[in-house]
């Protein structure tokens, strides 16, 4: 799964982030360009955006923090809050992984502020820590 959620990041929303477009069945337009331990992604976002800069310092630092907030997130998160598409993997292609870690981690960055981007190694601790509020866990969301 680990291998799973890296390639789904880097491969796939990474890429298209930098383009303004998130294919996580239906489209989110989340655009950002990634700064990922000195190399620059930059794309196509559309010029009246200004889109934000994701930098990752210590990618394996963030690696970790990524992984552990998605497995948190798929505990947490029930399945009626996702397409069945998404669920069945109907619309997966070679070209397209399309599945419940693809959307968790899309709407996520769609949450982020210009400070988050900034810090995502504290941004993925601090919503990692929402998932852990035992409050938050006894009401399933």
């Amino acid at each position: 799964m680990k291998e799973n959620i890296l390639d789904i990041f880097y491969n796939h929303i990474v890429p298209e982030a930098s383009n303004g477009k998130i294919d996580c069945f239906m489209y989110y337009h989340i655009c950002f360009n990634s700064l990922i331990e000195g190399s620059l992604i930059e794309g196509n976002c559309p010029e009246y955006i200004d889109a934000p800069l994701l930098e990752i310092r210590d990618k394996k630092k963030f690696n970790e923090l990524l992984i552990e907030y998605v497995k948190l997130a798929l505990d947490f998160y029930d399945d009626h809050y996702f397409y069945e598409e998404v669920l069945s993997g109907e619309y997966r292609t070679s070209a397209n992984e399309i599945c419940k870690e693809k959307v968790l981690m899309t709407l996520l960055w769609g949450n982020a502020t210009i400070e988050d981007f900034q810090d995502p190694c504290r941004f993925l601790i601090r919503q990692k820590s929402y998932l852990e509020n035992n409050f938050l866990t006894e009401k399933k969301i």
